[in-house]
This record gives C-alpha cells, structure tokens and sequence, in this order.
C-alpha cells in the first residue's frame, strides 16, 4: 500500500508544470504527509519526521531563530515543586533535577530532626554529579549522620547539633532499589502518615534529606541535585546492529552507558522510543531498527566523539548533551535540541531517518551547467530580506558551575558578515539549553553562525544519474552562469520523478565553517553563587602581655596579664576574655569589660605569678549577628613572691616577740 501511494504522489509531481520554488515544496509538503500517515505504527514518526523532512533545508541557526509554541517541559528548572499532576521527567545526559516533595516528617526528643522525601527522576539514573546546598558545592564526610540517614554534608553549611557531624544529611537511591528505606521506615512506619514497607520508589531516584532544626536554621536549606543521565542503548557496541560488542536494545541489562552523554546516540534512543521494562515512556514506540540505519548513527556518534584541544591543556568531547525531559515535551522540540547541541541535522530517506554532523569533506556528486536539465526551471535565494539577517549571535546555556543558572556565552560576531552587510550590527539570540558546556557553546556559535551566512539556496533538475542522492549529501557545482568553481551544497530535499530526473534543493555550505583552533576560545568564569551573608566579626588589635599590679608605694604586689584591642569600633559593648593554663584548662572567662577607652584592662584574678597562660578575646556587639574568638596568645606572668609588704602589720612584731622569748628561755 505505501508503495502505491508514493508512486501515485510521484506519478502526480511528474506530470506538474516546471519546476518552481512554490510547487515544489508543496509537492515535498504532500509526499512527507502521506509518509507520515503510513508510519502511522511508529509513533514517533508520525508527529516528527515529515517536519524534520521540510526542515533539513535550512540552517540550524535559522530554524532555532523560527518562532515556534513554547515548551511546556524546562531543562533548567531547579525549585522545589509538590502535588501529584507534575508531568513525570527523567534525565538525557548530564543534567539537573527539579526535585518533587513526596514526604515530609519530623523526629527527635523535641522533633528537632526535619526529613524530607525529594523524586528526582521517574527513570532510574546512573548516578549523581553533586549536590548543592545554598548555593555552595557541598564536601561530603565520611560516614551517617544520624543512625542511617545519609551521608553528613561537611564544611561551613550550618550549627553542629547534639550529636550530628553537620546539619544536614543526604541519602540517595538511583532508582534500582528493591526495598524501602530502612530509615524512614524506622522512624515514620508507625506514624500518623505512615512510612510503610511498600513504600519502594521501583524505578525512581529520589533523595531523602535531613536537617536539623535549631535558632542558626530554621527554614529547610536549598538544594540542587546533578544526575549524570539515564543508562542508554549505545548501537555501536552492538554487534547484531552495526556495531562491536554484546550490548542488545531488547535487553537494557547489557547496555554499558557509554553514550549516555552523545547527542547522537540520545537522538537515537528517543527516535526509537524510551521504556522503563515493557512500559513507553517516550519518544517513538516500536519503532524498527531498520528505520535508523546503524552506518549513519555509528558514524554521528563516533564524530561526536572527537576529542577537541582545549586552550588551557586536555580536550574534551567534540559534542555532549544534557537536558531534563518532561514527557509532556514534544519529541519533535527534544530532537530539535539535540541536533542545534551537536551540529546535527536529521533526515528522512525513504522511510529511514538518518542524521549528520556537520558536513562531510568531500561532494559525492559532481556537476557543471551542462547536466542541469535546461528544459526545467530553476530558481535562486540569494539571501533573506534584512530583517531575517544576522552577524552576529549572542547565547545563552545552563551553567553548572553557576548553580544551573542561565548564563550568557561570550558573544560571536562574523566580521566579514559585518562588512558585507555595510558595518551593521544585526544581532540574534537563541538558546542552548541542551548544552551544559561554556566551550562547547562557543564552538556551537561560531559555527552556526558561519554555516547560516551561506545563503545561497538553489532548485534545479539534474540527469537521472543524479538519482541516487538524498537528503544530506554534499554535491559539487561548476557554474560559469553562477561563478561557481567546485562549489559545494548540501542536498536539503529531493523530488523523484518518473523520468528519473530528480528536482534538487541545494544550500551552499564550506566544511571550513566547523573548523575550530583553540585560539578562538574564550575562557569560561563563573561567579558567586553562594548565599551572601554578614561576614563574621572578629577581634582587631588583640594583644596581651604580663602586668605586675602595684601599691601606692609602687610595691609589686599582684601578677596580671594586660589584654588590649582596637579602639572605636561600632556596636562593641564588652570584651570577653578567657585565660587558660598553657595548653590546660581555662581558669578565667569574664565578659565584664565595658568596651571603652583606653581600650585596654588588667585581670588578676585566679593568676598565680611565673606560670605560663593562653589568652583570647572576643568582642560582645549589636553591629554583627555572629563574632568569633581571636587566637590563642601565651603570656607568662611575672615571678612575684610573698613580700613582708604582703603580710599583716602585727604578724611581724608577734614573730619578734616569739623570738625574744625564745631568746629569754635560753639565757635562763
């Protein structure tokens, strides 16, 4: 039947008029819309492939600028959400969730533990890139927190507690658990909202978070969890499809992930559909592996993989993709994302849908004006009109080291472009939200904007020799009407006829445009993104030494320590200080020095003379809401001995008396 209905829609473009530029994309129009009603039995191919067919011809920078609806799905996305009518989502690639609260309970003596349940994925996942927490990369420490509550997020994240190393704990589940958790189950399975034994999350990651609730934290800490993608089939270790190895589509528990971050093998996973066991997810659904022909995708992934040099030392993957998918997302908008993320421009051919990256280096066609069948007509595009012209592109992609936010990409401008458009300044803007990468960006930037300045777009009908061409091949064009010398184009659409001479869409493209030296690089910064709070106050001019206390007769009579600091500053009160035995207990705390000139006091009590102390100091202020101590400084006090100035008056007259009775005893 599918064969009838082409040759009745070619047998139909055939007996049209000469070819123009309006007929024959209608006719191109006519033929993707009867192939895609016979693929009805794909799913996927249905709803994408006679748009991709139509959308070929153009630049990837043109149709990322066509105004199209909005997505429903964000890939970017990080803020907590709750309720059951979220769309379920799942990681492509390295990216971020947006976490759902499916659980929240207090324990402890005063209920002072606060746990949280966040689902992170709908799929399961290979792992966790990180965790942030306020803003701040988060230092995991070695061991649990509280019994089997998760590993203790160390560093300055908040108060220490009782007992808790920290106050907040991280428990993660990749989504291949098998049981409940035993530690919400320990703690709420007896509970008004009970955390029983079913309660497994078969096939979803999630994090169980618990804080401690005191007077320094009492709002739950801001999260963002990084996910390093779901495991995906990758062909080219396929040795039934094309490929070298034993992984299989049929049997996830052979796949090894080692595409799971390749836009190629991505695209090729939601071309052919994504499934938790027998359940469709998303994407296509039973889909054939026919249909995606394994030399074209092995191809794509293999240059995905070409490592780049970057300009700091090492190299990277020459094309990487991560982005969070809704599943209320169109696939067509996903695979959209994935092609402007790696230069990739997807094609149906004869029911088959084959992608490449880039252009190839070479034409597999080569033609002069003398096989351009003169009896058809043949049109040109030029270029656009000025308000569809671009030279300059500015960007914007999700910045892990920014916390996920959006960030700008520095700015690409085509000078030659500049110049041949009179020293105007014509700007653009999209989006890479399926490229976490800063210098991927900019490879991405420049090259599309080089590919989309190759404007010239041609209709001609060449001999029956020309048959063989799809969309995606690159041709060669000698042309002295044109000026061309081995010029080459890419095929975007193809119209086979009945006599065998095929109407050709051709875009003018230069391999040179994807060349990239790591000279063009910019580097990639990121800025502050913790939380900004008042710095802590700490004691200046801080300074001890030893004191001997006199009398009015300038007798040394106590052995002090003198302790100082800087004069003036706002908000101080009192001074605390504290006095210990060198590397011993303390044996003074006082706060009762009025903070005032001259700035500096004496203390004596509890000193013992010629011993050896450490002392510190800490302001008491209403400027700053946290002060902290100076460092210890050593002082040794002076050596003072029991002087008969020390002694009561009458002490020595009565030693005297004794003795001279003494004295008397003896004389007798």
């Amino acid at each position: 039947m599918l064969r009838k209905i082409l040759v009745l829609a070619l047998a139909l473009i055939a007996a049209a008029a000469p070819a123009h530029a309006a007929p024959v994309a209608a006719a191109i129009g006519a033929v993707a819309s009867w192939v895609g009603s016979a693929f009805a039995a794909g799913g996927f191919f249905t709803t994408a492939v006679g748009r991709l067919v139509l959308g070929v011809g153009a630049s990837l920078l043109s149709r990322a600028l066509a105004p199209k609806p909005k997505s429903q799905g964000s890939s970017v996305s990080v803020d907590i959400v709750m309720g059951e009518e979220n769309p379920q989502q799942f990681p492509l690639g390295f990216s971020v969730a947006e976490p759902r609260r499916k659980y929240a309970g207090t324990w402890g003596a005063s209920n002072e533990y606060m746990v949280e349940v966040l689902e992170l994925s709908n799929l399961p996942v290979n792992g966790f890139g990180g965790v942030w927490v306020d803003g701040a990369a988060a230092q995991w420490a070695e061991g649990a927190l509280i019994g089997d509550s998760g590993n203790n997020i160390a560093g300055n994240m908040g108060a220490r507690v009782g007992n808790a190393e920290g106050w907040v704990a991280v428990k993660l589940y990749r989504g291949d658990q098998i049981a409940a958790d035993a530690y919400l189950v320990s703690k709420f399975g007896g509970s008004a909202r009970p955390w029983g034994a079913d309660r497994i999350g078969r096939g979803c990651a999630y994090a169980i978070v618990t804080w401690v609730y005191n007077d320094q934290r009492s709002s739950a800490p801001s999260l963002v969890f990084e996910l390093t993608g779901i495991r995906l089939y990758d062909l080219r270790n396929d040795s039934t499809n094309g490929g070298s190895g034993s992984e299989r589509w049929d049997n996830p528990a052979t796949w090894t992930g080692t595409g799971d971050h390749n836009p190629a093998i991505q695209a090729y996973n939601v071309a052919r559909g994504i499934y938790y066991g027998s359940e469709h997810v998303f994407g296509g659904k039973n889909v054939p592996a026919w249909r995606l022909p394994s030399s074209s995708w092995i191809a794509a992934a293999n240059e995905c993989g070409v490592p780049v040099l970057l300009a700091g030392g090492g190299s990277e993957p020459s094309y990487r993709a991560g982005q969070r998918i809704s599943v209320d997302s169109e696939p067509l908008e996903i695979m959209e994302r994935l092609e402007r993320a790696a230069n990739m421009r997807l094609a149906e051919v004869g029911g088959t849908l084959k992608p490449l990256i880039g252009v190839p280096g070479g034409a597999v066609y080569a033609f002069s004006d003398d096989n351009v069948v003169i009896t058809e007509g043949q049109s040109l595009a030029p270029f656009p009109a000025l308000a569809e012209t671009y030279n300059t592109l500015a960007a914007t992609y999700p910045e892990p080291g920014d916390v996920w936010a959006m960030r700008d990409a520095p700015e690409f401008s085509d000078s030659a472009a500049i110049a041949a458009d009179d020293g105007r300044y014509l700007p653009a803007s999209i989006s890479y939200d399926a490229v976490p990468y800063g210098y991927q960006v900019q490879r991405l930037m420049r090259s599309q904007m080089l590919d989309y300045r190759r404007m010239r777009v041609h209709q001609v009908t060449l001999p029956p020799e020309a048959d063989m061409l799809e969309p995606n091949d690159v041709v060669s064009w000698s042309s002295a009407r044109n000026g061309y010398i081995g010029k080459l184009f890419a095929v975007t659409a193809v119209v086979r006829r009945a006599s065998r001479c095929p109407v050709l869409t051709l875009r003018e493209i230069d391999p040179a445009d994807y060349d990239w030296s790591s000279a063009y690089e910019t580097p990639v910064a990121t800025g502050w993104v913790g939380a900004i709070t008042p710095p802590v106050q700490v004691i200046t001019g801080w300074t001890v030494q030893a004191e001997t206390v006199v009398d009015n007769a300038s007798r040394a009579r106590l052995a002090g320590i003198r302790v100082s600091c800087a004069a003036d500053v706002a908000g101080v009160t009192n001074v605390r200080v504290q006095v210990r035995l060198a590397g011993g207990a303390v044996v003074l705390d006082t706060d009762a020095l009025p903070y005032g000139a001259p700035f500096s006091w004496i203390i004596t009590a509890g000193l013992s003379g010629a011993t050896s102390y450490e002392v510190r100091g800490i302001y008491i202020s209403t400027a700053r809401a946290t002060q902290d101590w100076s460092a210890w400084l050593p002082v040794t006090t002076d050596d003072l001995r029991v002087g008969e100035a020390d002694l009561d008056p009458t002490i020595p007259q009565a030693i005297a008396a004794a003795a001279q009775a003494a004295d008397d005893v003896r004389a007798d």
